[in-house]
């Protein structure tokens, strides 16, 4: 096995001290040809109000009272008619939501959930120009920009349809905290979520980067990556991470699972997305009520991290 690169990994999260992943479903009204985290062929797995408020509990229980930051995935998670309601019930137990759509909902409709949304700046926008129709989009995000609702937007660098990838991000450039998002290989082993980016040319990468320097996203965290070498790096940014290949922790130490988690639709309890074909991994079940903590760290066996959260866990020798 390779020596690895670094010492440690370690992040300061100032806004909160736990992440937490939950796919509301793996429903999609979007087949992306990339993208593996959808299936519609199983049940949405929409809970109550009342269940979601139970499950807040015990998330609560389990991080010991930490303030959060919540994000609801899928699947399209906003094919939940109550999807407002449910971030208004993340917000009010004290955690900061936010939710990730395609953003393919009708106009009228969102403008009335909006209007009943107490969280502020909590959608982020996942624009995938395969299917989206980019006049709705746009006109969905200047209502949300208006409603002081839109936290991100990124926009899937899809080589396939390159030309309104560059139509998508000259429509929206003048709005904060927007990205062309680089498309992992998802076409892995049974094991493997992602097993690196998938290959773009040289063009195509100082145009990504050459957008991203412009726009790039500020968030409320600092990752200190210290190397072998005595070399220091301080990230504040995902892309940063890719931009300098702080990606691949194989045989670290890796702080999965005690303030940071995923959750299935179905409520299965992961330390992160990366394990979801690690059955021994399981930590137990959100609905059932069902959550053990890990009782050490995990040991990476990835050559490749690609989630945002995963990324910034702690990691050491």
């Amino acid at each position: 096995m390779a020596e690895v690169k670094y010492k440690s990994v370690l992040t300061t999260l100032f806004d909160y001290q736990a992440e937490v992943e939950w796919n509301l479903t793996m429903r999609c009204n979007y087949s992306c040809s990339y993208c593996e985290s959808y299936d519609n062929t199983i049940p949405t797995n929409f809970k109550s109000l009342d269940d979601y408020t139970t499950a807040i509990k015990t998330l609560n229980q389990y991080l010991g009272n930490k303030k959060a930051r919540i994000e609801i995935l899928g699947g399209e998670p906003m094919l939940y008619k109550h999807w407002n309601s449910l971030l208004n019930l993340i917000f009010e137990y004290g955690h900061l939501p936010k939710i990730c759509t395609n953003l393919s909902i009708n106009n009228k409709t969102l403008k009335k959930k909006l209007e009943n949304l107490y969280p502020k700046q909590c959608i982020d926008v996942s624009w995938h120009t395969q299917f989206a129709e980019e006049d709705k989009i746009v006109e969905n995000i200047k209502t949300i920009h208006e409603s002081n609702h839109l936290r991100t937007i990124s926009i899937l660098a899809d080589k396939r349809y390159w030309d309104k990838v560059k139509s998508a991000y000259n429509r929206v450039k003048h709005f904060d905290n927007v990205d062309l998002s680089y498309i992992k290989d998802e076409s892995a082993g049974k094991n493997n979520i992602a097993s690196g980016l998938i290959e773009y040319s040289k063009e195509e990468i100082n145009y990504i980067e050459r957008v991203n320097n412009v726009n790039k996203f500020r968030f409320n965290f600092e990752t200190k990556v210290l190397y072998n070498s005595g070399k220091v790096d301080i990230l504040n940014n995902i892309t940063d991470f890719f931009e300098k290949d702080v990606n691949n922790f194989k045989g670290m130490n890796c702080d999965v699972g005690k303030l940071r988690l995923h959750i299935k639709s179905n409520g299965d309890v992961y330390p992160s997305a990366c394990l979801l074909n690690y059955p021994k991994a399981k930590m137990g079940n959100l609905y059932q009520g069902t959550i053990i903590k890990p009782k050490k760290a995990i040991k990476c066996p990835f050559s490749f991290c690609g989630c945002g959260p995963d990324l910034r866990i702690n990691k050491y020798e």
